[in-house]
């Protein structure tokens, strides 16, 4: 009987990484058509046991694109993933790294008051 169980689990997990990469397809060629990137846009996948993490990869000029009018576009691309993939039984994280204004080098010189 535990043996029967284990093959039954092994499909599960099989079938799960294959709707995790559907999903990764899915989402990458949707970036694509909502910029101008023309393929430069990519999304990788972290798994972990019951979540699975998007990372959108894309030249920074186009972040602007993806992330919307005050983050309507991610927000509602976040929505519309995070109840696919629940659906489909895991939790979804779609990150957009990037640098903040405080991690970029400052301007050496003298400052005139």
């Amino acid at each position: 009987m535990t043996l029967f169980n284990s093959g039954i689990r092994k499909q599960e997990e099989a079938d799960k990484q294959e709707m995790r990469e559907s999903v990764r397809e899915r989402m990458e060629l949707i970036l694509n058509m909502m910029t101008d990137a023309n393929g430069q846009v990519q999304v990788t996948t972290q798994v972990f046991e019951r979540t699975t993490v998007y990372t959108v990869a894309c030249p920074q000029h186009f972040l602007g694109q993806i992330i919307g009018t005050k983050g309507k576009n991610i927000m509602g691309l976040r929505s519309v993933f995070g109840a696919i993939t629940a659906r489909l039984g895991f939790r979804s994280i779609i990150e957009l790294p990037f640098a903040h204004e405080s991690e970029k080098p400052l301007r050496e010189g003298k400052i005139e008051i």
